[in-house]
Protein backbone atom coordinates (compact mmCIF):
# COMPACT_ATOMS: atom_id res chain seq x y z
CA UNK A 1 0.00 0.00 0.00
CA UNK A 2 2.72 2.65 -0.80
CA UNK A 3 1.59 5.96 -1.67
CA UNK A 4 -2.51 7.25 -1.06
CA UNK A 5 -4.50 4.88 0.94
CA UNK A 6 -7.77 3.65 -0.82
CA UNK A 7 -10.73 5.42 0.07
CA UNK A 8 -12.10 2.84 2.30
CA UNK A 9 -8.96 2.48 4.08
CA UNK A 10 -8.38 6.21 4.50
CA UNK A 11 -11.58 6.31 6.98
CA UNK A 12 -10.45 3.79 9.03
CA UNK A 13 -6.69 5.65 9.22
CA UNK A 14 -8.40 8.94 10.46
CA UNK A 15 -10.05 6.88 12.78
CA UNK A 16 -6.79 4.89 14.15
CA UNK A 17 -4.72 8.52 13.68
CA UNK A 18 -7.29 10.18 16.32
CA UNK A 19 -7.23 7.23 18.66
CA UNK A 20 -3.69 7.18 18.58
CA UNK A 21 -2.88 9.21 21.59
CA UNK A 22 -4.78 6.60 24.06
CA UNK A 23 -4.96 3.85 22.00
CA UNK A 24 -1.49 3.79 20.43
CA UNK A 25 -1.21 2.21 16.70
CA UNK A 26 -2.46 -1.54 16.84
CA UNK A 27 -6.60 -1.32 17.05
CA UNK A 28 -8.50 -4.74 17.32
CA UNK A 29 -12.07 -5.17 16.38
CA UNK A 30 -12.36 -8.57 16.61
CA UNK A 31 -12.78 -10.55 19.15
CA UNK A 32 -14.49 -8.18 21.31
CA UNK A 33 -14.18 -8.20 25.27
CA UNK A 34 -16.07 -10.78 27.15
CA UNK A 35 -17.16 -12.79 24.54
CA UNK A 36 -17.40 -16.50 24.70
CA UNK A 37 -15.10 -18.84 21.92
CA UNK A 38 -14.98 -21.94 20.14
CA UNK A 39 -11.60 -22.47 18.79
CA UNK A 40 -10.66 -20.76 16.55
CA UNK A 41 -10.64 -17.28 17.16
CA UNK A 42 -10.63 -14.71 14.47
CA UNK A 43 -8.05 -12.06 15.02
CA UNK A 44 -8.98 -8.32 12.66
CA UNK A 45 -7.28 -5.16 13.14
CA UNK A 46 -5.42 -2.23 11.98
CA UNK A 47 -2.09 -1.23 12.70
CA UNK A 48 0.99 0.40 11.91
CA UNK A 49 4.52 -1.16 13.53
CA UNK A 50 7.98 -1.75 12.51
CA UNK A 51 7.72 -3.59 9.15
CA UNK A 52 4.25 -4.23 9.56
CA UNK A 53 4.71 -7.00 11.94
CA UNK A 54 2.24 -7.96 14.71
CA UNK A 55 2.50 -10.43 17.60
CA UNK A 56 -0.19 -12.35 19.68
CA UNK A 57 -0.56 -14.76 22.38
CA UNK A 58 -3.70 -16.56 23.91
CA UNK A 59 -2.96 -16.85 28.09
CA UNK A 60 -4.58 -18.83 30.70
CA UNK A 61 -5.23 -17.11 33.90
CA UNK A 62 -1.94 -18.21 35.34
CA UNK A 63 0.03 -17.33 32.10
CA UNK A 64 0.24 -20.41 30.94
CA UNK A 65 0.62 -19.19 26.41
CA UNK A 66 -2.35 -21.85 25.28
CA UNK A 67 -1.61 -20.22 21.40
CA UNK A 68 0.28 -17.77 19.87
CA UNK A 69 0.92 -16.42 15.94
CA UNK A 70 2.05 -13.37 14.28
CA UNK A 71 0.87 -11.62 11.05
CA UNK A 72 1.41 -8.15 9.27
CA UNK A 73 -0.55 -4.79 8.72
CA UNK A 74 0.45 -1.28 7.89
CA UNK A 75 4.17 -0.40 8.27
CA UNK A 76 5.77 3.14 7.06
CA UNK A 77 3.80 3.89 4.89
CA UNK A 78 0.66 3.96 6.86
CA UNK A 79 -1.89 1.64 8.43
CA UNK A 80 -3.16 -1.28 6.84
CA UNK A 81 -5.71 -4.15 8.24
CA UNK A 82 -4.61 -7.15 9.34
CA UNK A 83 -6.86 -10.97 9.82
CA UNK A 84 -5.64 -14.36 11.60
CA UNK A 85 -6.54 -17.35 13.51
CA UNK A 86 -5.81 -18.69 16.67
CA UNK A 87 -6.45 -22.09 17.12
CA UNK A 88 -6.63 -23.70 20.89
CA UNK A 89 -7.62 -26.78 22.67
CA UNK A 90 -9.50 -26.42 26.06
CA UNK A 91 -11.46 -29.14 28.11
CA UNK A 92 -13.46 -26.85 29.62
CA UNK A 93 -14.24 -23.46 29.92
CA UNK A 94 -11.22 -20.96 30.40
CA UNK A 95 -10.59 -17.60 31.26
CA UNK A 96 -7.66 -15.95 29.21
CA UNK A 97 -6.60 -13.32 27.88
CA UNK A 98 -5.81 -12.30 24.33
CA UNK A 99 -2.77 -10.10 23.67
CA UNK A 100 -1.97 -8.53 20.32
CA UNK A 101 1.52 -6.56 20.29
CA UNK A 102 4.56 -5.20 19.07
CA UNK A 103 8.07 -6.93 19.28
CA UNK A 104 10.57 -4.12 20.97
CA UNK A 105 13.80 -4.04 18.19
CA UNK A 106 15.82 -2.79 20.74
CA UNK A 107 15.32 -5.59 23.95
CA UNK A 108 12.34 -7.76 22.70
CA UNK A 109 9.76 -6.45 24.79
CA UNK A 110 6.14 -6.00 24.42
CA UNK A 111 4.84 -2.87 22.99
CA UNK A 112 1.62 -1.25 22.33
CA UNK A 113 -0.09 -3.99 24.19
CA UNK A 114 -3.76 -4.64 23.76
CA UNK A 115 -5.72 -6.84 26.28
CA UNK A 116 -8.91 -8.64 25.64
CA UNK A 117 -9.99 -10.74 28.52
CA UNK A 118 -12.60 -13.81 26.95
CA UNK A 119 -13.60 -17.39 27.35
CA UNK A 120 -12.47 -19.98 26.13
CA UNK A 121 -14.91 -23.19 24.86
CA UNK A 122 -14.15 -26.72 24.23
CA UNK A 123 -15.36 -27.81 20.11
CA UNK A 124 -15.22 -25.63 17.07
CA UNK A 125 -16.52 -22.23 16.55
CA UNK A 126 -20.00 -21.88 15.22
CA UNK A 127 -19.64 -18.63 13.42
CA UNK A 128 -17.95 -17.82 10.30
CA UNK A 129 -17.89 -14.48 7.64
CA UNK A 130 -16.97 -14.71 4.35
CA UNK A 131 -18.35 -11.08 3.16
CA UNK A 132 -17.26 -8.74 3.24
CA UNK A 133 -13.73 -9.02 4.06
CA UNK A 134 -12.37 -7.05 6.15
CA UNK A 135 -11.46 -3.21 5.00
CA UNK A 136 -14.39 -3.60 2.28
CA UNK A 137 -15.85 -0.88 0.41
CA UNK A 138 -19.64 -1.09 0.66
CA UNK A 139 -21.27 0.69 -2.07
CA UNK A 140 -25.38 1.89 -0.86
CA UNK A 141 -25.97 -1.74 0.62
CA UNK A 142 -24.61 -3.33 3.53
CA UNK A 143 -24.95 -7.65 2.68
CA UNK A 144 -23.44 -10.32 4.55
CA UNK A 145 -22.65 -13.90 4.11
CA UNK A 146 -21.55 -16.27 6.56
CA UNK A 147 -21.64 -20.18 7.47
CA UNK A 148 -23.02 -21.11 10.51
CA UNK A 149 -24.29 -23.71 13.16
CA UNK A 150 -26.48 -22.32 15.80
CA UNK A 151 -29.17 -23.32 18.25
CA UNK A 152 -31.84 -23.17 15.78
CA UNK A 153 -30.02 -21.79 13.11
CA UNK A 154 -30.52 -18.33 14.60
CA UNK A 155 -27.69 -15.66 13.54
CA UNK A 156 -27.80 -12.52 15.61
CA UNK A 157 -26.37 -9.33 13.43
CA UNK A 158 -25.42 -5.85 14.25
CA UNK A 159 -23.73 -2.50 12.75
CA UNK A 160 -21.99 0.06 14.82
CA UNK A 161 -19.93 2.83 14.20
CA UNK A 162 -16.47 3.16 15.98
CA UNK A 163 -17.46 4.21 19.13
CA UNK A 164 -19.82 1.53 19.79
CA UNK A 165 -22.95 2.83 18.96
CA UNK A 166 -25.71 0.63 17.32
CA UNK A 167 -26.52 1.60 13.87
CA UNK A 168 -28.69 -1.38 12.86
CA UNK A 169 -29.68 -4.85 13.87
CA UNK A 170 -30.56 -7.98 11.95
CA UNK A 171 -31.08 -11.75 12.23
CA UNK A 172 -30.38 -14.62 9.08
CA UNK A 173 -31.08 -18.11 9.76
CA UNK A 174 -27.71 -20.13 8.77
CA UNK A 175 -27.39 -24.46 9.93
CA UNK A 176 -28.26 -26.36 13.05
CA UNK A 177 -28.23 -29.28 15.05
CA UNK A 178 -24.19 -29.74 14.08
CA UNK A 179 -24.94 -28.92 10.47
CA UNK A 180 -23.20 -25.90 8.73
CA UNK A 181 -25.36 -23.95 6.30
CA UNK A 182 -24.74 -20.77 4.70
CA UNK A 183 -26.67 -17.88 5.91
CA UNK A 184 -27.32 -14.17 4.08
CA UNK A 185 -28.63 -10.62 5.25
CA UNK A 186 -28.93 -7.36 3.43
CA UNK A 187 -29.03 -4.67 6.60
CA UNK A 188 -31.45 -1.79 6.19
CA UNK A 189 -28.59 0.90 6.74
CA UNK A 190 -27.75 3.94 4.56
CA UNK A 191 -26.16 6.74 5.21
CA UNK A 192 -25.46 10.20 3.50
CA UNK A 193 -22.00 10.28 4.06
CA UNK A 194 -18.73 7.71 3.79
CA UNK A 195 -18.98 5.92 6.90
CA UNK A 196 -16.68 3.60 8.71
CA UNK A 197 -18.19 0.65 10.03
CA UNK A 198 -18.29 -2.35 12.11
CA UNK A 199 -20.63 -5.83 11.15
CA UNK A 200 -20.70 -8.27 13.80
CA UNK A 201 -22.55 -11.94 13.99
CA UNK A 202 -22.87 -13.86 16.91
CA UNK A 203 -25.25 -16.42 18.91
CA UNK A 204 -27.31 -15.51 21.96
CA UNK A 205 -26.33 -18.25 24.22
CA UNK A 206 -30.03 -20.13 24.60
CA UNK A 207 -28.21 -21.30 28.29
CA UNK A 208 -27.64 -17.86 29.21
CA UNK A 209 -24.27 -18.31 30.82
CA UNK A 210 -22.95 -15.83 28.10
CA UNK A 211 -23.56 -12.94 26.53
CA UNK A 212 -22.07 -13.46 23.13
CA UNK A 213 -20.68 -16.83 21.72
CA UNK A 214 -18.34 -16.82 18.68
CA UNK A 215 -18.35 -13.80 18.04
CA UNK A 216 -16.62 -11.87 14.99
CA UNK A 217 -16.26 -8.38 13.94
CA UNK A 218 -15.44 -7.15 10.61
CA UNK A 219 -14.79 -3.58 9.92
CA UNK A 220 -15.63 -2.14 6.43
CA UNK A 221 -16.18 1.11 4.70
CA UNK A 222 -19.72 2.80 4.13
CA UNK A 223 -20.26 4.80 0.70
CA UNK A 224 -23.67 6.11 -0.43
CA UNK A 225 -24.56 4.90 -3.95
CA UNK A 226 -23.41 8.55 -5.45
CA UNK A 227 -20.12 8.79 -4.07
CA UNK A 228 -17.39 9.09 -6.51
CA UNK A 229 -15.79 5.80 -4.59
CA UNK A 230 -18.67 3.85 -6.17
CA UNK A 231 -18.91 5.10 -9.63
Amino acid sequence: MYGEPSAALALWQAVAEEQEADAGRIHVFSPAAGGAHHSQIEVIGLSQTFEGNVEMQLRAEDGEVLAERYTTGGSVDGYDFFRTGLRFTVQEPVSATLVVFEQSMQDGGMMQEVEIPLTLLPGQRFIDIHQPKEGARLCETVLLAGYSNTFEGNVSLEITDPAGEILALGYATGGTFGIYREFFHSFDFQSDSPTPILITAYELDAAGFYDRVDPITVPASYFPGDASECQ
